[in-house]
């Protein structure tokens, strides 16, 4: 849980330092494969935080079984 709050937290907080300097290099290019990476990241750790409550009871219950 605490590595999606991460993520999002990079994905909306970086992508406007990141901008001047992707956007010198390829113009247009640069900043949309950005926002679209960005985007991606964004999605991918919304997912994870979604998932990390359907998961987190069934390792508390492997934890268990182990011990």
């Amino acid at each position: 849980m605490i590595v999606s709050i991460l993520l999002m937290l990079y994905a909306v907080f970086m992508y406007p330092w990141l901008v001047p300097m992707v956007g010198e290099w390829k113009g247009l290019d640069g900043v949309a494969s950005l926002m679209l990476g960005h985007f991606l990241l964004l999605i991918g750790a919304i997912i994870l935080f979604i998932a990390s409550f359907f998961t987190e009871k069934e390792v508390k219950k492997a934890d268990r079984l182990v011990n």
